[in-house]
């Protein structure tokens, strides 16, 4: 009988405690806004990667060298400087073929550079693929101003969501106070995977104002979302 008296009790409390704060916390209303800005990227980050196959390992380090050697002179004679380039060092494997009767070594290298001259494109990618046993494995377009940008977004963002909580305080006749609450929301992609970098390179097409002849460089949306909970007066 005692313990069902202090369950009942502890029951009673938890209710007055909870219509407490609900007394305490004044009316409210929740709204989300949203911002994008459209630039035009001017980053391009590249990866290459070097394999060569040789019976010979000692070989096969040498080629690699050379072919390295000649990939960053290509590199560098587009202006890139050293601190936009970046290497992974060599990497050795053995490889066994069918019916374990022929052994080969592979050694391997990635570069990974920037180009911040996007009309250069087709020519430094012309010059790359020249270079025998060189891959150009992946190209991702950034904007160099992407967190000014952002900034601007987030603040325009806020205006959205502002003004979204004055027009529906307005239909119910009521008005808008101080904010209590506000937060920047995950922006995710058309497969509901969230997009840290809220960076959505979009529009490839020909029209583009490069003067490459195959490549576009598009516009790229630099979206941010936030929630604010505003008072309601």
């Amino acid at each position: 009988m005692k313990t069902l008296f202090v369950f009942v009790s502890l029951i009673l409390s938890v209710f007055f405690a909870r219509t407490a704060i609900s007394q305490e916390r004044p009316p409210s209303i929740e709204v989300t806004g949203t911002a994008s800005i459209s630039v035009t990227p001017d980053i391009m980050k590249w990866t290459v990667d070097i394999q060569n196959d040789n019976d010979n390992i000692q070989e096969a380090k040498t080629k690699n060298d050379n072919t390295l050697t000649k990939v960053l002179n290509v590199i560098k004679s587009y202006g890139i400087e050293d601190k936009d380039i970046k290497t992974s060092g060599i990497r050795m494997t053995k490889r066994t073929y069918i019916y374990g009767q022929e052994k080969k070594y592979n050694v391997s290298n990635t570069v990974w550079f920037n180009l911040d001259n996007l009309a250069k494109y087709d020519l430094l990618t012309n010059d790359l693929i020249k270079i025998e046993d060189v891959f150009i494995t992946n190209t991702f377009l950034e904007y160099s101003k992407a967190i000014e940008t952002r900034i601007q977004a987030r603040a325009n963002a806020l205006k959205v969501a502002k003004e979204k909580a004055l027009q529906m305080a307005e239909a119910l006749g009521m008005t808008v106070g101080k904010p209590l609450l506000i937060q920047e929301e995950p922006i995710y992609d058309y497969w509901g995977m969230q997009n840290f970098t809220q960076n959505n390179v979009q529009n490839y097409s020909l029209s583009g104002s490069t003067s490459s002849q195959h490549f576009s460089e598009g516009i790229m949306k630099i979206e941010t979302k936030v929630k604010v909970v505003f008072e309601l007066k």
